[in-house]
């Protein structure tokens, strides 16, 4: 497969680039992006998709007001494929960045052009442009569907990967009950809109995969937040995310095999920190289902079948092992206060450490490199020990019953609780209304929604 790649890139490229089609030049791009999806370096991955998404920019697709004047069937046909160019595009950024947490290749507020309409491609074909609402379905309405799910996914990104996410912005509960109420009413129309083919990115068993994504990066679990509702949330979205892939990998095609990798690895890390940082006494039920130990399991047989594909990424499956034999996945409350285990064994620290500069280099994710270096070199939180913050053991938000004035750059970023830019949505009308799903009071929390109805996921 690479000499055919190589000899496409060296023989055929420079050919493709002198055509003066713009929209050529970009399916290039995006098919090099695919390519890359398949190869173990997530460097080129990311370097790929950016520079696909950095010509649709150039090449001013993201611009409703760059494109031609719709006067015929070829303007309109050209309309509809610069669209759905930049959108594939937009959701391989979108995809890539959140798996490895890295900055976006646009800004979603520099993004004027909508999404391509829900048109059969027959119907744009035969010059018919037979436009369907959203409850009709057509060749590309599962992947209408995932692409407003990626719109989603980079509302919550937006704000969560802000530097000072976390002393600004991590205790505000409005914006995460809006994104939920968007994610509810988006979940509501998969099973209509998602593809039936379990080999293609628009199955609706791998758009759930993108759906359990966005919970999941609602809450980054820290020690200073672990023992409230980042810790319990992010359990519930890391075991339930693993559980699918397991399930749905047995059709032995996984659309983006190393994204995938990544992902699974950094949500078992995930699931072994928050057992690492969390003592018993703070655990909510979450920590015992039994769904835990077959959430280890299942990311175990991940890790394995997939690092079977390539030498280089072995190290993940090697310290995933060690540090799911160094961490009990369950503990009993001691009168004392003391954990079962100490500390991670030094031999096995040792190990990790001596393998961490490989695993920087492949999962990038800095957050999921913070907690294995955490769990490694620091002993395991005691009852005692004093965290940052002090939350509810429940569902939801940190509550003040007295909320201060929040800083100016929190005021600036946020309009009634909510982050400034927000995506038209299809199922909500005026979006930018708290209305719509309505401001938590002092003490309301968040429910986990929990699994989605037609899809057995245990």
């Amino acid at each position: 497969m690479k000499n055919f790649y190589d000899q496409a890139v060296n023989n055929y490229l420079p050919a493709v680039l002198r055509h003066p089609s713009r929209l050529l030049h970009v399916q290039a791009y995006l098919m090099m992006s695919v390519h890359a999806l398949f190869s173990p370096s997530t460097e080129q991955i990311s370097l790929m998709i950016s520079s696909a998404v950095r010509y649709c920019v150039v090449a001013r697709f993201h611009l409703v007001e760059s494109e031609p004047e719709a006067v015929d069937t070829a303007a309109r046909i050209e309309i509809q494929m610069r669209r759905r160019a930049f959108w594939v595009a937009y959701g391989l950024d979108r995809l890539a960045c959140g798996v490895l947490r890295l900055p976006f290749s646009i800004s979603d507020d520099n993004i004027t052009v909508p999404l391509f309409d829900n048109i059969d491609d027959s119907s744009l074909l035969d010059g018919s442009f037979v436009a369907n609402g959203s409850g009709v379905i057509t060749s590309v309405s599962s992947a209408l569907h995932r692409e407003r799910c990626f719109q989603i996914q980079s509302e919550i990104l937006n704000v969560t990967m802000r530097a000072d996410f976390t002393m600004n912005f991590d205790s505000l509960s409005d914006w995460r009950s809006y994104i939920l109420s968007k994610l509810e009413h988006w979940k509501s129309q998969l099973q209509q809109a998602a593809d039936s083919n379990t080999k293609r990115p628009t199955d609706g068993r791998w758009i759930l995969i993108v759906y359990n994504h966005c919970l999941l990066y609602l809450h980054t679990p820290t020690k200073a937040n672990v023992r409230g509702p980042a810790g319990d949330w992010s359990v519930r979205a890391s075991t339930q995310t693993i559980s699918i892939f397991r399930k749905f990998q047995g059709y032995r095609t996984i659309p983006h095999p190393i994204l995938g990798l990544i992902s699974q690895f950094s949500m078992g890390i995930t699931i072994l920190y928050c057992l690492w940082a969390t003592p018993p006494k703070f655990r909510t039920e979450s920590y015992d289902s039994k769904h835990i130990f077959e959430a280890i399991r299942a990311c175990s047989n991940n890790l394995a079948i997939i690092t079977e594909k390539w030498e280089s990424t072995k190290d993940l499956s090697d310290i995933f092992e060690l540090l799911a034999t160094e961490i009990p996945l369950a503990e009993s409350a001691s009168s004392s206060g003391e954990r079962a285990v100490k500390r991670v064994g030094e031999a096995a620290a040792e190990e990790i450490r001596s393998k961490l500069p490989r695993i920087k280099s492949l999962v990038l994710n800095r957050e999921t490199i913070r907690m294995m270096e955490e769990m490694i070199s620091e002993d395991f939180p005691r009852d005692e020990d004093a965290a940052m913050d002090t939350y509810p053991t429940s569902m939801g938000d940190r509550q003040e019953l007295s909320t201060p004035a929040m800083p100016m750059s929190t005021q600036t970023f946020f309009t009634n609780g909510l982050p400034l830019y927000q995506f038209p949505s299809p199922y909500l009308a005026g979006d930018n209304s708290t209305a719509q799903f309505g401001a938590l009071s002092p003490g309301q929390t968040l429910e986990f929604p929990g699994i989605l109805s037609g899809y057995d996921m245990f």
